[in-house]
């Protein structure tokens, strides 16, 4: 049964989430990548290459432990471009080989939990490795 709580495992170390995305929990946006090309006589060709499949997800109330693995991971292995799996349910076997779109990881401080800690929101972008 689906949890909808997401999960990421890189070098056998699983990062849990303990919240669901805000708003949709796995919006894929698909671009054509065409390459044209012209013949001799003028006439464009255009050729499918592939489609980017990309999915942008918004977390919210991220507590500083969470965000702890988030930056250890994203110095560690996402921001070098390596694969990861991308669990959409915790507590089902579906993943998908996904790989960071950016360089960029920004969180952003939205609610005080205690004294020195603090709620955040960061979003996650990456695209599906065909």
């Amino acid at each position: 049964m689906a949890n909808y709580l997401p999960k990421i495992v890189y070098n056998n170390i699983e990062i849990l989430f303990k919240k669901p995305p805000n708003g949709d929990f796995f919006p894929i946006k698909r671009k054509g990548i065409v390459k044209r090309n012209y013949s001799y006589s003028g006439h464009a060709q255009a050729s499918l290459s592939y489609v980017k499949n990309t999915v942008d997800l918004e977390f919210l109330l991220i507590d500083e432990d969470l965000k702890k693995e988030i930056l250890d991971f994203y110095y560690a292995h996402g921001i070098l471009g390596k694969s990861f799996n991308y669990f959409p349910h915790q507590d089902e076997l579906a993943f998908y080989e996904v790989i960071l779109e950016g360089n960029s990881l920004n969180f952003k401080k939205i609610a005080p939990l205690a004294h020195d800690r603090f709620s955040y929101q960061f979003n996650l972008s990456f695209y599906i490795l065909p």
